[in-house]
């Protein structure tokens, strides 16, 4: 699936803007990122301005020189002072808070119930719905805060409020649901926790979220086993802003029109939106997965392997009702599996650009370019791995590098192995990754494009400088 890009950016746009102006911006942006199409995954910070951050003067007038006049440039800077100052509004009248309360009031609902057995498709039907709902629209709201969050950040180093060591600290001592399981994982190691009770509050994760062929966690036997090496389950050290860099963040604030901002504010909102970003995925997913087992389910009783059902649209299965009730069911969903392997063979055959910009690059397929995303500033030599999603727990990969191909949570299983460092194919400087990896301060090269990746997972033994922005072989 490809995301239109033109819509995307105008989704950036802060509200009141003239259409003149939001379209030189658009417009703008988009030639940008033509330009520099490794920026693909950095669209946020080195693309499209989407908060007044510390730096809006300087970036706006690096990337974009003359795109604006001074009034537009007065009025985009207003409007996104608004916005940014809206964001930060912490109260439950907030749209961060709203967003947290949808996600427990789903989490709520799912501690309250059990996976059906019957009205699969119904049920499946409702659970999609829900999940959109409560799920991944306030997750998608939540991600945005974080975007802001980081961008505040970011810049607040830039301008030298605070350090980029200060800031890794600050962020290691944000406490997230990921490392909350890790904690549970070594319990369970040492006896203080069943592993019925942690598989009952982290059982639904699946390396490949949407993959329904890969286990869950509650259904991998080896999830506990391999002589494990038990990450660091102690709680990460408490952070305090030291005096000049109160001063100086409140200075950069009130340059930038951020009115009511205090650092207490500003701590309680970066600390929220990272941790909610990642306790909302960890929640929706959940509502995936039990779809994924639904799916499974029901396809037993005709016989479906999930291999099968792999090829199956699920629009096609919650949309039966559209379907003629004379129709048998068993031989219409045949039809749409052998159709889904066809066209998936077809598919096969077809390699398509990252980004398509316009009909030439239906033909004409460009490497994959990415910029990778160095985490932390750790330096690591080790042996290096490749897993994929349906890779065992049990793989050895103690003390090496870890290469997997996107940010999944469903990943986070590695993180009981310690792991010298993780590369990726797929992810940007924001994804769920990149957030583990500093929690951890692991050394990780996050979103490094596929050329970069295919070759660096075949090395054998492998370095990574993150301070220095090195990735090889050795």
């Amino acid at each position: 699936p490809y995301i239109d890009v033109r819509a995307s950016f105008n989704s950036f746009l802060p509200a009141g803007l003239q259409d003149s102006v939001s379209g030189k911006l658009v417009e703008a942006w988009i030639e940008r990122l033509e330009c520099h199409p490794e920026l693909h995954d950095k669209i946020e910070f080195d693309i499209a301005q989407t908060v007044m951050d510390f730096s809006f003067d300087s970036s706006l007038e690096s990337k974009y020189p003359g795109v604006l006049d001074s009034a537009e440039i007065l009025a985009f800077r207003e409007a996104l002072a608004h916005l940014t100052t809206q964001c930060l509004d912490t109260s439950e009248g907030g749209s961060l808070a709203q967003a947290e309360a949808a996600v427990r009031k789903l989490h709520q609902t799912q501690c309250s119930r059990t996976l059906p057995d019957s009205e699969y498709v119904a049920n499946i039907k409702y659970y999609c719905e829900e999940c959109r709902t409560l799920g991944t629209l306030p997750f998608s709201v939540l991600a945005r805060h974080g975007f802001i969050a980081e961008s505040l950040l970011r810049t607040a180093v830039s301008r030298g409020a605070i350090s980029e060591a200060r800031v890794s600290l600050f962020k290691r001592s944000i406490e997230t649901i990921s490392g909350e399981m890790g904690r549970a994982f070594s319990d369970v190691v040492q006896g203080s926790m069943s592993r019925e009770h942690f598989l009952d509050i982290y059982g639904h994760l699946r390396p490949g979220s949407y993959d329904i062929l890969s286990p869950r966690y509650r259904d991998r036997s080896e999830l506990f086993s391999n002589d494990l090496s038990l990450p660091d389950s102690r709680r990460a050290e408490p952070f305090s802003f030291k005096d000049e860099e109160r001063r100086g963040l409140e200075s950069l604030a009130r340059e930038n029109g951020l009115e009511g901002f205090s650092i207490a504010v500003f701590r309680e909102y970066v600390e929220r939106a990272v941790a909610g970003r990642e306790y909302a995925k960890f929640v929706f997913t959940r509502n995936v997965s039990d779809i994924l087992e639904l799916i499974a389910i029901w396809g037993e009783r005709y016989g479906f392997s999930r291999e099968d059902l792999a090829y199956l649209n699920i629009m096609d299965l919650i949309g039966w009702c559209s379907v003629s009730l004379l129709r048998d069911q068993k031989a219409y969903y045949s039809e749409q599996i052998a159709a889904g392997k066809e066209l998936f063979s077809l598919g096969s055959n077809v390699q398509l650009g990252y980004l398509i910009r316009s009909p030439r690059d239906v033909y004409v397929v460009p490497q994959h370019r990415s910029a990778p995303n160095f985490i932390g500033a750790g330096n690591v030599e080790a042996d290096v791995v490749r897993l994929d999603a349906h890779s065992s727990c049990s793989s050895d990969i103690t003390g090496k590098i870890v290469c997997i191909e996107n940010a999944d949570p469903g990943f986070d299983w590695i993180f009981t192995r310690k792991i010298a460092g993780l590369v990726t194919k797929f992810g940007g400087t924001n994804s769920h990754m990149a957030i583990r990896c500093a929690e951890y301060g692991l050394p990780a090269a996050i979103g490094v494009g596929e050329k970069l990746f295919l070759e660096f997972s075949k090395v054998g033994r492998g370095v990574i400088n993150a301070g220095g922005g090195v990735l090889r072989g050795v």
